[in-house]
């Protein structure tokens, strides 16, 4: 039962925190095997013979998607995508990406906004149910959230609203971080803007929510910027 699940989470919670345990490698099992091989390589398309986790340690989107969605696709788009070439596609009609709207969402940022668009991060990944999304910014994984579950259901609280964001990264500042975030001058003419005024040192996790929230403008509140 989800009763007796949750205390077994609080139980061994411990375990997967501490940094000298093989908690991680416990959790990388338990979805592999709770998934399946032969499962596991059919929603890897044609991925399957591809790692998990790469030779770097950075993981795959094919792991990341199988932990959020359930679904080990290496795709972020919606739906299908028929295969340009059928003849060396030898995995179904196309591209299998995200099936359905997810509970929880990814917002992705890949060096510049070209390897970026080559995602293909679909909208069912950048509006989820709940306001709570995983980031991948160049290879740097973290999670951002906001505690009002009906964040999603106002275009009106989508104007101006707070994300709290968390990732490995190591800060000097001993405080939650709290990004307040300005979505108002999305409509704003982009032409009106003088390209010597552009900031050459961007902020990537910006960038990423741009994606999402085109226009958006964050403020870190005098926090230097991180991934």
């Amino acid at each position: 039962t989800e009763e007796e699940l949750r205390a077994s989470i609080n139980k061994h919670v411990f375990f997967f925190l501490n940094e000298v345990s093989g908690g991680l490698v416990c959790l990388l099992y338990s979805i592999v095997l709770s998934k399946g091989f032969i499962e596991l390589k059919s929603d890897m398309q044609d991925m399957h013979d591809q790692p998990l986790i790469s030779p770097s340690d950075q993981i795959t989107f094919c792991l990341s998607n199988l932990m959020l969605t359930g679904s080990a696709t290496p795709y972020l788009h919606n739906g299908l995508v028929p295969a340009t070439n059928t003849a060396s596609f030898e995995f179904g009609d196309g591209k299998l990406g995200i099936g359905d709207r997810n509970d929880i969402g990814l917002l992705v940022w890949d060096g510049d906004e070209d390897q970026t668009e080559l995602l293909k991060l679909g909208s069912r990944f950048k509006t989820p149910v709940l306001p709570i999304w995983v980031t991948c910014i160049n290879n740097n994984w973290g999670v951002l959230f906001n505690p009002r579950e009906d964040l999603m259901k106002s275009h009106s609280a989508e104007n101006r609203f707070h994300l709290y964001y968390f990732s490995n990264a190591v800060v000097k500042e001993n405080k939650d971080t709290i990004l307040n975030i300005d979505t108002r001058g999305k409509n704003l003419d982009k032409n009106i803007m003088d390209i010597e005024d552009i900031d050459e040192d961007e902020d990537p996790l910006e960038k990423a929510i741009q994606t999402k929230w085109e226009g958006a403008v964050v403020d870190w509140q005098g926090i230097p910027y991180y991934v």
